[in-house]
C-alpha cells in the first residue's frame, strides 16, 4: 500500500511534542513545513513500490535497458526488438531457459517467445515395425527433427503492454527459427516448416468521414500513419483511432479519420 503525502502528514504531526504551540491546523506554518516533507515522503514511498514492478522482468519499464545489458541483450538472435512486449519476452526467455533436448521444452520456448509450434522426430521405416503408408525415412533421417509452424504469427498491439508510438502489429518468424538453430544439438539436424494455418496479417486503413456523409478509405503506411494535406496546403501525419479524431482537411472543412482493421482474403 503506497502511503500518500496527507497520511504521512498525519504521522509527522502525531510525532509532535503535547502543547499549544505545536499546532495542528492546516494553515498554520508549521503544518505547511511538515506538509512539504510529507511530499517528499510520499515521493520516496512510491518509487519504493515502483522498484516492486521493475524487479519483475515481465512488468519492469525503467529498468527495461539494465535487465538487458546484464542478460546481454539483444543478441544476434533477437537483433532490436521493436516493441515493449518483445523486449520484455526476450528477458523472461533469458532468464528461464534452463536447456533441454525434450518436445516439450522446446514446445515451451517457442510459446515463451510467442510462437505456436509442433514437433515431429521422424522414425526411419523398418521391416517389421513399421506398417504400409508410414513414410519412407531412410537412415539419413536418424537424427533430423521438425519443427511446424505457423505461416505467419502476428504480434498486436495490446494496452497495458505496449507503449505509445509502438506499430499496431508485427509479424516475423525470423526470431523462432534464431533461437531454434542456436539451440538444436550438435549432432542433430533441424528443418522449420511453415504448413501451420497461415494467419494473413490485418490489413490496416482510415476512413475518411466528411460532415455531409461522404466516406473515403485510404491505406496507411508501413507505420500506421496517414499522409494528408490540411490547411493551406500543409502535409501532416496522422495516426487514426477506433474511436476516431477529428481534424481539418486542405478546404477547411471537418472531417472524422477512424482506424479501420481488415483481415485479408
Amino acid at each position: 500500500m503506497v502511503l500518500r503525502a496527507p497520511d504521512y502528514l498525519q504521522h509527522l504531526q502525531g510525532l509532535l511534542p503535547q502543547g499549544h504551540a505545536w499546532t495542528t491546523d492546516r494553515h498554520a506554518v508549521l503544518t505547511r513545513f511538515l506538509l512539504g516533507l510529507a511530499f517528499e515522503l510520499a515521493r520516496v514511498d512510491g518509487r519504493a513500490q515502483s522498484l516492486l514492478l521493475e524487479a519483475d522482468p515481465r512488468t519492469t519499464r525503467e529498468l527495461l535497458t539494465d535487465w538487458e545489458r546484464a542478460l546481454g541483450l539483444p543478441d544476434p538472435c533477437t537483433g532490436q526488438p521493436e516493441t515493449l512486449q518483445e523486449r520484455r519476452a526476450a528477458i523472461v526467455t533469458r532468464l528461464t531457459e534452463s536447456g533441454g533436448l525434450s518436445r516439450a521444452f522446446f514446445i515451451g520456448l517457442a510459446a515463451a517467445l510467442g510462437f505456436e509450434v509442433s514437433i515431429e522426430e521422424p522414425r526411419q521405416f523398418r521391416c517389421g515395425s513399421s506398417r504400409c503408408g508410414d513414410r519412407l525415412f531412410g537412415d539419413e533421417w536418424r537424427y533430423v527433427w521438425i519443427v511446424h509452424a505457423p505461416h505467419v504469427t502476428v504480434r498486436f498491439f495490446r494496452c497495458g503492454s505496449s507503449r505509445c508510438g509502438e506499430r499496431l502489429g508485427s509479424w516475423s518468424n525470423q526470431l523462432l527459427e534464431c533461437v531454434f538453430r542456436r539451440l538444436n544439438p550438435a549432432h542433430a539436424h533441424l528443418r522449420i516448416v511453415y504448413d501451420g494455418p497461415q494467419e494473413q496479417a490485418p490489413q490496416l486503413f482510415a476512413e475518411l468521414i466528411w460532415q455531409d456523409g461522404s466516406t473515403v478509405r485510404l491505406p496507411l503506411n508501413a507505420d500506421g500513419l496517414l499522409p494528408i494535406t490540411g490547411p493551406g496546403g500543409q502535409q501532416l501525419l496522422v495516426q487514426p483511432t477506433s474511436e476516431g479524431i477529428q481534424i481539418e482537411d486542405e478546404n477547411g472543412q471537418l472531417v472524422t479519420v477512424r482506424l479501420i482493421e481488415e483481415q485479408e482474403k
